[in-house]
């Protein structure tokens, strides 16, 4: 069995400016020391590390507890079992009319253990890497961990997406198994996933076995029993073994968009990612085994995944998985749930609170929210107006509010104010956390800045404990990608500053990505899927501010014919991203054009088209270098109304 470490949840030390100050300086000055006490303080395992850290610069090779061995599943459920399994582990509330359910560490650890069984006995062991393809829902926490039980490294694909994008990540990640369900509901509909699988079964080579949670009693007749999962089954078996996995080994991979090209596939290994959900959890939200926390984002994104799923259970803690849209949920439906469930933290994405804000209240009721002691906002930037906003009517202005900066590829939150203890600056990000070495460079001059409030880059200068690693079977292109622009300095693609208090601010995206209420989406990504349609001459996609997506998309397209350009058009232009790439992808406003705005050279002119998105025809800036000036007036006088 593996060597107890003390629990997190029994260290009471309540972070204040001064400790985080202490412990912040020492993650630095001495990285080894600090991680190696943390390892050993909130993981339990099998074999102890050799080495805290291995770095090679020069190769951006980084790995974690180098030696040693340990297993999340028994991390987060079985070490808990002897005195907490009747502890509740989450409280699962359906998107349908069917009663809530919780389950407690014990049961959740039984349902675990049944499914990697089925697992197992079709063969699948440590090493092989299988997608999972769910809701946001109980069942996708069980086959993470089922798999995670095994030893095997799984691929979470947001359910959303389209049959290309989930065929793709089975190819590149080489995926020996999908695991999926009958369907999915949006709004009052269920959409099957049996459209989406036939196809990746038809594209994908690597597939062997397909497992299928039958969520909604829709799944086809033909579907092999023997293959069909749920999380309530009771039946008992030969125990399961947790795999004593190598810490440096793939724990999972998840898929992030870069500006140009396909999406990549992030590797972040066992101990490393485990450590730092951990770490931050209990920090970022001074989370204990006596709370109950509410992570609204999808578990497949990085701050459900970190947050909300991982860092609850390594902290003991209880989770709330809402299976409904939460842009789909009221100020009413939310506070029932934290009344309900006397939910202490409460963490909501910027475009949930943006939306709720908008709609208002209705007929409304106050709830009982005396249980919050922390809001939180993470997956994107909370703008001052959003941040008063969600003070004032969750916590009457008087529960710190906590605002985070992370992403796909940094495997949890990396900047925050720590549940108030830095400046409570609406619009800031806070502080870096532990072991984070961020730092802001002027990517003309290649010099860090040096003033306060002066925006460049973001860039972390040493290795993290949940770093993505490498890109799955391709290490030159991470190594390109992240540490290419400045060699031994990890660029995040984000611009930043920092102010007179020390404070970080993101200020955006420095490449064409569009994030769309927390969703990474690359710009080329989406002209090739708008291109796709035959109809379709030319096409470019931009962000533009959204009232409640943060950003929204708006594709400027180029038709073969000018009598096509019909409402039919736009609908088969919009069904053809969304069946390439998922709803999320679908552009919010399609402006017709006969030409692009160009250099003489033939590059798209992107800024110009950014700022006719946004609606600032009046700030379009020089436009001596655009090739016919033409073209953009007759973009700024044909603009449809995009709010």
């Amino acid at each position: 069995m593996p060597r107890n470490g003390a629990r997190s949840n029994q260290n009471s030390s309540k972070l204040t400016r001064q400790l985080y100050a202490e412990m912040y300086r020492r993650s630095v000055d001495h990285p080894d020391e600090f991680w190696s006490e943390q390892a050993d303080l909130f993981l339990d395992w099998f074999h102890t590390w050799d080495s805290v850290l291995k770095h090679d610069i020069k190769e951006a090779r980084v790995e974690w507890f180098s030696g040693g061995s340990l297993n999340g599943a028994y991390n987060c459920l079985t070490r808990r079992l002897p005195d907490h399994a009747g502890t509740i582990a989450f409280h699962s509330i359906p998107d349908d009319n069917s009663p809530d359910k919780s389950y407690t560490y014990g049961a959740l650890a039984a349902a675990v253990d049944n499914i990697a069984r089925k697992f197992s006995n079709a063969g699948i062991c440590a090493g092989d890497v299988v997608v999972v393809h769910l809701p946001h829902s109980i069942e996708l926490v069980g086959a993470v961990l089922a798999l995670n039980l095994i030893g095997a490294t799984y691929c979470v694909v947001y359910s959303g997406y389209g049959a290309e994008s989930l065929a793709y990540r089975i190819l590149t990640t080489r995926a020996k198994a999908l695991v999926t369900c009958d369907a999915r509901r949006l709004s009052d509909r269920l959409l099957s996933f049996h459209p989406k699988v036939e196809y990746a079964k038809t594209q994908c080579d690597t597939l062997e076995h397909i497992f299928y949670f039958d969520k909604y009693a829709t799944l086809p007749s033909d579907v092999p029993r023997d293959h069909v999962l749920d999380i309530d089954d009771t039946a008992t078996g030969d125990e399961i073994q947790p795999a004593q996995t190598d810490a440096g080994a793939p724990l999972f991979i998840m898929h992030a968009a870069p500006a140009i090209g396909k999406s990549r596939a992030l590797v972040h290994s066992n101990g490393g990612y485990l450590l730092w959900a951990a770490i931050t959890a209990k920090y970022v939200f001074q989370l204990s085994g006596e709370d109950v926390i509410w992570v609204t984002s999808d578990l497949s994104r990085n701050c459900g995944h970190a947050l909300g799923l991982f860092g609850t259970l390594l902290n003991g803690a209880t989770g709330v998985i809402c299976e409904a849209n939460p842009l789909e949920l009221d100020q009413n439906r939310l506070e029932e749930i934290i009344e309900e469930y006397s939910v202490t933290q409460f963490c909501a994405g910027g475009s949930i609170i943006r939306r709720v804000r908008d709609i208002g209240a209705g007929a409304y009721t106050r709830r009982d929210l005396s249980s919050l002691r922390i809001l939180a906002s993470a997956g994107e930037a909370l703008k001052a107006n959003d941040w008063i906003w969600f003070s004032r009517n969750f916590g009457n202005d008087k529960l710190p509010v906590v605002t985070t900066w992370g992403q796909a590829e940094t495997g949890g939150p990396m900047i925050s104010n720590l549940a108030g203890i830095a400046t409570d600056r609406p619009g800031s990000v806070g502080l870096p956390l532990f072991g984070v070495s961020p730092a802001i460079y002027d990517l003309d001059t290649g010099e860090e800045t040096t003033y306060p409030n002066q925006e460049g880059a973001l860039f972390i200068t040493k290795p993290w404990p949940g770093m993505a690693v490498t890109i799955y079977g391709d290490h030159e292109s991470y190594k390109d990608a992240y540490f290419g622009p400045f060699a031994g300095k990890f660029l995040t693609g984000e611009g930043a500053k920092i102010d007179e208090n020390g404070c970080f601010w993101v200020t955006g995206r420095i490449d064409d990505i569009i994030n769309v209420a927390g969703h990474r989406i690359g710009a080329w990504e989406l002209e090739a899927a708008l291109s796709s349609h035959d109809s379709v001459v030319e096409a470019a996609a931009v962000g533009f501010p959204h009232k409640i997506k943060g950003q929204g998309i708006y594709a400027f397209v180029k038709l073969d014919s000018d009598d096509s350009e019909n409402e039919r058009v736009k609908r088969e232009i919009q069904n053809v991203v969304t069946d390439k790439l998922g709803d999320m992808a679908a552009p919010d406003v399609i402006q017709w054009t006969g030409a692009m705005p160009k250099t003489r050279s033939g590059k798209i002119l992107r800024r110009v088209l950014q700022k006719i998105a946004a609606g600032q025809v009046d700030a379009l800036g020089e436009l001596a270098t655009v090739a016919d000036p033409k073209v953009v007036q007759d973009l700024v006088q044909n603009r449809p109304e995009s709010d």
